[in-house]
């Protein structure tokens, strides 16, 4: 892929890593956007990324959430899932109208 073609996906899929990010930083990301919206919390994922790989605490993750916008990438994240599901909801509609009957 082409830098411009890396830059491209950042803004249109902002909850891709982010230029600057480092692999950590990320990897927390990740755990942050996993998350159910209603139970997303950076300290419940400085707990796991502790348990998965030791440091960093939990204002390190505040640091990085403040620097590559965590709460708005992962509600970007939360708006492309919802996308996802209204489009795969939309195809087995479609595809159950023109099914014939079977009786």
């Amino acid at each position: 892929m082409t830098i411009e073609g890396i830059e491209g996906a950042r803004a249109r899929q902002p909850f891709v890593r982010q230029e600057g990010e480092t692999s950590r930083a990320f990897a927390a990301f990740g755990i942050y956007y996993s998350m159910a919206p209603r139970k997303r919390s950076l300290k419940a994922a400085a707990e796991i990324f502790y348990q998965r790989n030791g440091s960093p605490n939990l204002s390190q993750l505040k640091k990085w959430s403040r620097t590559y916008r965590w709460v708005s990438r992962a509600e970007a994240y939360d708006d492309f899932l919802d996308e996802k599901r209204r489009e795969k909801t939309l195809e087995m509609i479609l595809a159950a109208v023109k099914a014939p009957d079977v009786y």
